[in-house]
């Protein structure tokens, strides 16, 4: 089976997140007529899926959940087009038809790996084996070795009710946390390698009615962080003093070596990126980010892969599976890739 014609079938299943096993079932039985395939369940319902051959020491991975949306699938000369074409349904239809080749090549020692929830909670990624990945995301077919972290956080202010008539009685939380917005914004976060440090605040939460003085209110913010988190804690910890802090998410950014770039770019004739977004890389204990299709395209009404990326990404898995392995004693070392410091 060809990447395209694979693509459309897995397009014409819906697999939203937590709405994954219909997938996942008709990826183990297709899968299990090339490889040993195991159900990995991380919740009721919810299953990854490994497909083996001999002892694997690298996997050609990915994400079978999507965002919302019809699995509706057309096509034209150039281009597929339906939810999950993009992200990362694209990826899932070359790395297989790579693995396929690959096997029947006589190649051994590797596996495909694909992950339930990689939308919302990452709950799939946290299953995955301590081992070298390449992890299928849409890059444009260019290679990827590090990516921004990510610390979520709460902060809260404590005011105290009074009557909106007498508002000199009460203490205004939303007063305090607009503050507190100001110093975020103000703040200078650390720079590297991986780029400038991004913050967003992306809610707010307080009061009880418009004729109360609100006692409590909240923001939620995340930083795409590039430094290990614990840098950016101090940082807060010393500026938003008075207040209270509640962390969400924490992942540290990752950043591979230069012997690892180098095998990439040679392998792919690309210069490596840095990828924009926070991908299920930081769940391996090595790899790359690369794949078909265009990251802008992800996520939209409009979501469609070039047909002409999804031949190219075959090949290129293939190479890239083949120069991985001979770089053995690097990716399987126990050595673990880091965010600069």
């Amino acid at each position: 089976m060809n990447p395209e014609t694979l693509l459309k079938k897995l397009i014409a299943i819906s697999s939203v997140s937590g709405n994954e096993e219909q997938i996942g079932n008709f990826l183990f039985s297709f899968l299990s007529s090339y490889f040993n395939v195991r159900k990995i369940y991380v919740a009721k319902n919810r299953l990854n899926i490994q497909a083996t051959t001999g002892n694997p020491e690298l996997y050609l991975a990915s994400h079978m959940d999507t965002v919302p949306g019809k699995a509706i699938v057309r096509e034209d000369k150039e281009k597929i087009y339906g939810r999950g074409s993009c992200d990362a349904k694209g990826c899932i239809a070359s790395m297989i038809c790579a693995a396929i080749a690959l096997k029947k090549e006589g190649v051994t020692d590797f596996g495909l790996y694909f992950t339930v929830g990689e939308e919302t909670d990452f709950c799939g990624a946290k299953k995955v084996p301590k081992e070298f990945a390449i992890v299928g995301e849409p890059t444009n077919l260019f290679p990827e070795i590090g990516q921004k972290g990510l610390l979520g956080f709460n902060v809260t202010a404590k005011g105290k009710n009074a009557h909106g008539a007498t508002p000199e009685k009460g203490s205004c939380a939303i007063t305090k946390i607009s503050e507190a917005v100001r110093i975020l914004q103000e703040t200078t976060f650390p720079e590297s390698s991986l780029g400038k440090t991004a913050l967003n605040i992306g809610f707010i939460q307080g009061g009880t009615a418009i004729n109360t003085v609100p006692d409590k209110a909240t923001i939620s913010c995340e930083l795409r962080t590039v430094k290990d988190n614990y840098r950016y804690k101090r940082i807060l910890k010393k500026k938003l003093k008075g207040y209270s802090i509640m962390y969400k998410t924490d992942y540290n950014p990752v950043m591979m070596s230069n012997k690892l770039q180098k095998t990439a770019e040679k392998t792919i004739g690309k210069k490596v990126k840095i990828a924009r977004g926070f991908t299920e890389l930081y769940f391996w204990k090595k790899g790359i980010i690369f794949g078909p299709g265009n990251p802008k395209k992800a996520h939209t009404d409009k979501e469609y892969i070039e047909k002409e990326q999804l031949e190219k990404a075959v090949m290129t898995y293939q190479l890239l599976v083949e120069e991985m392995k001979k770089i053995k004693g690097y990716i399987s070392s126990s050595s673990e890739s880091s965010a600069p410091k």
